[in-house]
């Protein structure tokens, strides 16, 4: 009867003690690890929905500018009026051409409204930080500068501007426009849009929210400008060239 009285016994208050005490430990290391995972989660969807919606906006901006001045039904002859460039400056571009053929020409116009991209004042990636565009245009028929390029810089001169293309951008001579080159660069004769031929495209976007984990310390290059946020967002940058193939037929 002894052995069965003891066999009976429940848990003394120390081992209920120290078993609850493993509970919490073990249940706020499952919750420390799911709030880790669940925050890592919720980051990443951000960065790739803002990576899609970057490719989506410039893909659907390469794609339009590229076609700029096309008049397969001689729009520039009925009426007069070549189709192409209307507007180039160092964060908005407008153009015409006639992509369905019939006719009529339509106008296409690229810029940061509200801190958004908007095309034609429709939103189509939110949260942008900047858009950049820088222009190449020609000589005769090669791309170059007008007059020739200084001393010591023979690459293609991009620059930016509307009524007067006057800046040079790749001040450093090494083909590209980064954070080497200072900004506005040399000055370099005025030209008119018709004479166009390439476009550089920057758009610089964040995620919705900040994440208090980051700090963005990076400087960006959007043209002829350098970006330097310094906060808790997330950011994407992304840079295209195209060479406008109807300007300048």
């Amino acid at each position: 009867m002894r052995m069965n009285r003891k066999r009976n016994r429940g848990f003394t208050l120390v081992e209920l003690l120290v078993a609850l005490a493993l509970a919490g430990i073990v249940s706020t290391a499952i919750y420390n690890i799911f709030f880790s995972s669940n925050k890592v989660y919720v980051e990443q969807e951000q960065v790739v929905g803002l990576q899609q919606d970057l490719r989506a906006g410039v893909d659907l901006m390469v794609r339009e500018i590229r076609m700029a001045g096309f008049d397969p039904d001689n729009i520039r002859i009925a009426t007069g009026t070549a189709l192409g460039l209307v507007e180039a400056t160092r964060d908005t571009i407008e153009f015409t051409f006639d992509t369905d053929g019939n006719g009529v020409a339509e106008t296409i116009r690229y810029a940061v409204t509200g801190g958004n991209l908007t095309r034609n004042g429709e939103i189509l990636v939110r949260n942008v930080d900047a858009l950049g565009f820088a222009y190449a245009y020609e000589q005769g028929s090669d791309v170059a500068t007008t007059p020739a390029p200084p001393a010591g810089n023979r690459n293609i001169i991009w620059v930016t501007g509307t009524a007067a293309l006057n800046r040079s951008l790749d001040t450093n001579d090494d083909g590209q426009i980064d954070a080497g080159d200072t900004a506005g660069g040399n000055p370099v004769a005025a030209v008119t849009l018709d004479r166009v031929r390439a476009v550089r495209v920057w758009l610089l976007a964040r995620t919705e929210r900040t994440d208090s984990q980051f700090s963005d310390s990076r400087t960006y290059v959007v043209a002829d400008r350098r970006v330097t946020p310094a906060d808790n967002f997330r950011r994407r940058l992304l840079t295209t060239t195209l060479r406008c193939r109807n300007l300048g037929l």
